[in-house]
């Protein structure tokens, strides 16, 4: 095994990711604006805050990640449509309290529903992969998913004693961010990456099917040698553009040009420069599995941390993670 973090190095990073549950709720001086129909006097407030924009009705509020998606107004409602394709993903609706306490979300458009003082926002969900860039945002519930490993795949579904998204398997990565600190506490289970630990090994996965809300089904692959691994072997595209007028996007491509086992790394963010840690969202960047690697995107109002998103760090880098945490570090 190759030389461990030292600790005081890390520990900044576990500690910022435990506000990974509040952070979507951050404001930093947001930008907004009324969006108002005419039909039913709904006023939805839409601001643009660090890395999320929200939508705010009243006392309620969603936020997704302009990432992928877009939101325009029509006959009152909100809907979200995929930024590159314009194609549907949610319409998001106002309406007096119901007394449904029930997620209705079993069906072929799954219903997520938020109750405020006096009205509540209905949220129906006709593509659930492009829809997760709202639902990980704006629903959440802090009961752990059941698990179950067997003839070689994952598969993850929601608790019995689930507080109340008990159909929903909240949003789960094939491609997890990995903290080793929580290692060294021996606190696997705290590490970020609870549903892919069996038998104190970190099983590396391709998901199999992400378009039902009740479970996921995850393949268990081959994970790399870091014993056999060369750092010169990995490829990292660091890359940052424009999206639109109000937000940028960052993107991290990580390739191994040679082994095509698979891994997980640290946060790209973090590694990006010391000067970045107060952009530390985990919650906030968009990671998938892409062949032969991890591609990280995340998108940022514009003028957040000039100093920090830069290509010109010269201690960039990040740790790569093989399925017994093993990882070495590699600069770009």
């Amino acid at each position: 095994m190759k030389h461990l973090f030292i600790l005081s190095l890390v520990l900044p990073s576990l500690l910022i990711s435990c506000k990974d549950k509040t952070n979507s709720r951050m404001n930093f001086q947001s930008d907004s604006a009324e969006v108002s129909s005419v039909g039913n006097n709904s006023v939805f407030n839409l601001e643009n805050i660090d890395i999320l924009k929200r939508v705010k009705y009243d006392d309620l509020s969603i936020s997704y990640s302009p990432v992928n998606l877009v939101s325009e107004l029509s006959d009152g409602n909100l809907f979200f449509k995929t930024r590159d394709t314009a194609k549907l993903v949610a319409q998001l609706s106002v309406s007096d309290l119901s007394n449904i306490e029930v997620l209705d979300i079993s069906g072929a458009n799954p219903v997520f529903r938020k109750k405020g003082a006096n009205k509540e926002l209905i949220l129906e969900v006709f593509d659930v992969i492009e829809a997760e860039n709202i639902l990980r945002h704006s629903f959440y519930d802090s009961t752990p998913n059941s698990k179950l490993l067997e003839n070689g795949k994952i598969l993850l579904k929601r608790r019995d004693d689930s507080e109340n998204l008990k159909n929903y398997v909240a949003h789960i990565t094939d491609a997890p961010i990995q903290y080793l600190a929580a290692r060294r506490v021996g606190n696997l289970d705290q590490n970020g990456t609870y549903e892919f630990w069996f038998d104190n090994e970190l099983k590396m996965v391709k998901e199999i099917s992400g378009d039902i809300v009740s479970y996921k089904e995850f393949e268990i692959i081959e994970s790399i040698n870091i014993d056999n691994a060369l750092s010169e072997n990995f490829k990292i595209d660091f890359n940052i553009e424009e999206l639109d007028e109000d937000y940028n996007k960052l993107s991290f491509k990580v390739i191994n040009e040679i082994d095509k086992g698979a891994f997980v790394t640290s946060n790209p963010i973090t590694g990006l420069s010391h000067k970045c840690v107060g952009m530390n969202y985990k919650t906030g960047m968009i990671s998938k599995r892409i062949e032969n690697g991890v591609l990280y995107t995340m998108a940022f109002k514009k003028g957040l941390y000039p100093e920090c998103l830069t290509s010109k760090h010269e201690d960039k880098s990040i740790y790569i993670f093989d399925k017994d945490l093993n990882y070495i570090k590699v600069k770009y």
